[in-house]
């Protein structure tokens, strides 16, 4: 989670960074590696790519800027019920 707010954080500077390091991972022979990857880029790509293309750039980087704070707020809650979690064991 904290990867996604990371790398939203990357889509939010720049749309072609972004693409430009999922390219840059994803690149070469190795096929395992793309699924290892995915659950930590693709949600924030796919999302970031949608806005990008449907929004013009200031309302695409308001709405990510939306959806970096909802990334941070849900790592946080997770955070927080596994200490509650591990403190009532």
């Amino acid at each position: 989670m904290i990867l996604n707010a990371i790398f939203s954080l990357l889509f939010l500077l720049s749309k072609s960074a972004g693409n430009g390091l999922v390219n840059w991972i994803s690149s070469g022979d190795f096929q395992f590696f793309n699924i290892l990857i995915a659950p930590l880029f693709a949600a924030t790509h796919v999302v970031s790519n949608e806005l990008y293309e449907k929004y013009n750039w200031f309302i695409a980087r308001v709405i990510l800027t939306f959806y970096i704070v909802i990334v941070l707020t849900i790592t946080i809650a997770w955070f927080l019920g596994f200490n509650y979690l591990i403190e009532a064991i």
